[in-house]
C-alpha cells in the first residue's frame, strides 16, 4: 500500500512540472522562462538589462501558410505608435489566417509560398518627432506579393500620430509643391529627364493625401533633417522596380511649414524669409 501511494505521488509530482514548464511565459527567442528568469542571480540580472533589445518577432506556419511580423523594440513613452503598429499588423494577421483558412489549398511548395511577411523599422527619431515604417507582402500563390506599406509618425510632444497635412501651414499648397518636387526627381530617375507622359508616375504623384500618406521624418539627432516620401510598389512605377522614395529636405520644406514645427527642423524667421527669397 505503502508504494502505490509512493509511485501515484510521484507521477503526481511530474505532470505538475510538465504543465509548469509548458505554461511559463518564453520571451521572443524561446529563452530562459520568465519564472526561472526571476530567480536567477543579481549580477546575470543586472547583465541582461544591459543587452540592447532585438525585434519582437511574431511567427506562425502551417502546411500551407506561413506568417512573419516584426515590431521594434520602443520604449514606453512610445506606447501611441508601439499601438499603431500592432493594430496594423494584427489586422492584415488575421484577415490573412481567416482567408486561409476558408481556403482549401493543397500544401506549400518554394514557387508560389502562401505568406504574410511584414516588418517594421524605426526610421527616424528627434526630440520632436518618431518615424517608423512598415513593409511586406501577402503572397497568396501569385507571381507576385500584394505589397503593404505603411508608416506611422508621433508627434512626441502631444503623444499623437499626426499627418503630412497635419505639418503644412496650407496643406492644399504644400501638398501641391512636394508633389511637384517628387514628380520631377522620380522622372530623373526613372526616365533621366524631368518631364513626360508616364500616366503611371503622372497619377501616382497628384497632389492627393492619399498618394503621399506614407511618410517618415528624418534624423537621429536633435534636429529633423527633412522627411522621405515613400511609394509604395506599382505606384509610381512597375511593380519589378520595387517602392521608391523622394527625400524632401529642410530647405524646401521650411516654407510649407506650420510656425510651431519649423523650429524643430531647425528653422527660424531669418530661415524661411532666406528660403522664401526674402
Amino acid at each position: 500500500m505503502l508504494a502505490r501511494v509512493v509511485r501515484f505521488t510521484s507521477v503526481v509530482a511530474a505532470a505538475a512540472l510538465l504543465c509548469a514548464c509548458g505554461s511559463g511565459e518564453h520571451d521572443d527567442a524561446g529563452k530562459t522562462p520568465a519564472a526561472a528568469a526571476s530567480s536567477a542571480a543579481p549580477s546575470q540580472a543586472k547583465a541582461a538589462k544591459k543587452k540592447p533589445a532585438g525585434p519582437h518577432v511574431e511567427q506562425m506556419r502551417t502546411d500551407r501558410y506561413a506568417v512573419t511580423v516584426r515590431y521594434p523594440r520602443l520604449p514606453r513613452h512610445d506606447a501611441t505608435l508601439a499601438k499603431a503598429m500592432r493594430e496594423y499588423g494584427e489586422k492584415h494577421r488575421d484577415a490573412f489566417v481567416q482567408h486561409m483558412q476558408k481556403s482549401d489549398l493543397p500544401p506549400l511548395t518554394g514557387d508560389y509560398p502562401r505568406e504574410l511577411s511584414l516588418n517594421f523599422s524605426l526610421r527616424g527619431r528627434t526630440p520632436d518627432f518618431v518615424s517608423v515604417l512598415g513593409q511586406g507582402d501577402r503572397y497568396l500563390g501569385g507571381p507576385h506579393g500584394k505589397p503593404l506599406t505603411v508608416s506611422f509618425t508621433e508627434d512626441t510632444s502631444k503623444h499623437q500620430l499626426i499627418t503630412l497635412d497635419d505639418l503644412l501651414a496650407d496643406p492644399k499648397k504644400g501638398l501641391k509643391q512636394i508633389a511637384t518636387i517628387a514628380r520631377r526627381r522620380l522622372y530623373q530617375r526613372l526616365h533621366g529627364h524631368t518631364s513626360g507622359h508616364d500616366r503611371r508616375l503622372d497619377r501616382g504623384t497628384r497632389a492627393h493625401a492619399a498618394n503621399f500618406d506614407v511618410f517618415t521624418i528624418d534624423g537621429r539627432g536633435r534636429t529633423a533633417r527633412g522627411l522621405t516620401i515613400i511609394f509604395p510598389p506599382h505606384q509610381v512605377a512597375a511593380y519589378a522596380a520595387g517602392p521608391q522614395s523622394v527625400h524632401i529636405s529642410n530647405q524646401d520644406l521650411l516654407p510649407l511649414l506650420k510656425d510651431r514645427y519649423r523650429p524643430a527642423f531647425g528653422g527660424h524667421e531669418q530661415d524661411v524669409a532666406e528660403a522664401d527669397g526674402g
